[in-house]
Formats: structure tokens, sequence, C-alpha cells
């Protein structure tokens, strides 16, 4: 979300360095949400053709982060560019986020049934 607001407000370039990565189990931890020990316990029961494809697309997304705050960061004097070249990486970054997001609600993405999941077998992780 940073990385689509930095053309019109390019301090929060701050904030973009400052990020770090967390795991699946931070990220729901540090959440508040009231379901959060659930997702947490359920993670570690994800069958192996969900949860590598899961993985991969995590990783992808941090790698995409570093690379853009590598990219953004001696951009900062330039704010016309920044913008352009972070909106570019919000649109990549959410890319994979759609992707994860389809993983994890087992929407089928580019015809490929192995991301998805039946009621059934959800409710079996269950």
């Amino acid at each position: 979300m940073l990385l689509s607001m930095l053309g019109d407000m390019p301090d929060m370039l701050d904030e973009i360095v400052a990020w770090t990565p967390k795991t699946y189990r931070q990220h729901f931890e540090d959440s508040g949400l009231a379901f959060a020990p659930i997702a947490i316990e359920a993670f570690d029961h994800v069958p192996m053709e969900y949860r590598v494809p899961f993985d991969e697309t995590i990783n992808d997304m941090n790698s995409l982060i570093v690379e853009a705050v590598a990219t953004l960061s001696p951009m900062r004097d330039d704010t016309d560019m920044l913008g352009f070249t972070a909106g570019d990486y919000w649109r990549r970054l959410q890319e994979l986020v759609d992707r994860g997001s389809a993983i994890v609600h087992g929407s089928v993405q580019d015809h490929n049934p192995a991301v998805t999941m039946d009621q059934s077998e959800i409710d079996d992780l269950f």
C-alpha cells in the first residue's frame, strides 16, 4: 500500500526502507485478529501442494520489495520518477498479493487446479 502512495507522499519512502519481512506466524501474532491463533495452527497443517506455491509467492513478494527499496532509494530527490517507479512496483506486488490470495481462498489461477481446495478438504484440515 505504501508503494501506491509514494508518488503523492515521497516522505513515505522512509517507511518502505524500514520494512522488514515477517513470517506467516509473525504476521498473525502481531495482527491482533481474533482468529489469529487458529490461522497459525491451521497453517502448520496445510498440504504441501498448497504450502509450496504459497511460500514461493511470499518469497517472491519479499524479493520484489527488497528490489524496490534498492531501486527507489536513490530516486528520493526525483519525485516524478520515484512515483512512477513505485507505481510499477506496486502493480507487480499487487499481482503477487492476488496470487497469494488465490492460493489461500481457493481461486483457480492460470487454470491450475492445484491451487484450489474444495470445501471437504478445508473441513478435513479443521
